[in-house]
Formats: structure tokens, sequence, C-alpha cells
């Protein structure tokens, strides 16, 4: 999935992290809560939700990361040439020499967010009608 920092699929990030971080407040209000009262199995319920809201958190750190990145992908031919390259924002870009990393195009031309390089998919081989 590609994930940019507007549109439709960066609007469901945005989304799930806000999600995510309403849900971490909420347990730490629970555990607020929780402290007005004495009673044997609190220390435990305390502990499990702390983890939980850590988590929560984490999981919402990590969305952020990722949306803050612009995924590249070299398109390759069905002869095995390859040399443009489009991104996650809807631009193509094209390198006379190596790529992305080599030419150090450290931030998308088209968003301005963090290159990430895509692993590179098998070309298509055209032979899928002669089954």
């Amino acid at each position: 999935m590609f994930l940019t920092p507007d549109g439709e699929a960066g609007a469901r990030v945005i989304d799930h992290i806000t999600r995510l971080r309403a849900l971490a407040d909420a347990h730490a209000r629970s555990l607020e809560n929780m402290r007005r009262f004495t009673k044997p199995d609190v220390p435990l319920l305390e502990a499990r939700l702390a983890a939980e809201a850590q988590a929560l958190l984490a999981g919402a750190a990590a969305l952020e990361r990722e949306a803050a990145h612009c995924v590249w992908r070299l398109e390759v031919d069905q002869w095995g040439d390859s040399s443009l390259w489009h991104t996650a924002c809807g631009r193509v870009w094209t390198f006379t020499d190596d790529g992305p990393a080599e030419n150090r195009m450290d931030y998308c031309h088209g968003c301005g967010a963090r290159v990430l390089v895509a692993p590179p998919e098998p070309p298509e081989t055209g032979d899928d009608d002669a089954r």
C-alpha cells in the first residue's frame, strides 16, 4: 500500500493515528480512575492498561513514521529494462545512472516526504496466455 501525506490513503492513516491516540488517552483515564480504589487486583489491571496504552502509542508513532515516506517503485518492463521511477504521490522520475539512493534523492520532488525505495517486483513475462 502506498502511504502519502495527502489523498485518501493519507487521510486513512491520519484517522487511524487519531483513533490510536484516543484509545491511549482512554486507557490513561481508566488508569487514573482505578488508582482511586484500593483492591487486590488493581496493580495487575493497572500494569495491563499501562502496557496496552504504550503499545497503542508505539503503533501510532510507527504509523506516523511510515506515513512520512513517499514510496518509489522502479518500473521494469518485460525485457528487464528499467529507468522510470513511479512515486506514491503520483509523479514519475528518471535517472541517467543508478537510482534514488545513489543520486542522493533523499526527499521526493513531488510531495517533500522522505523517499522510501520499494523492493523490485519481478518483470511480467507476457506468457500468461500460453497456458
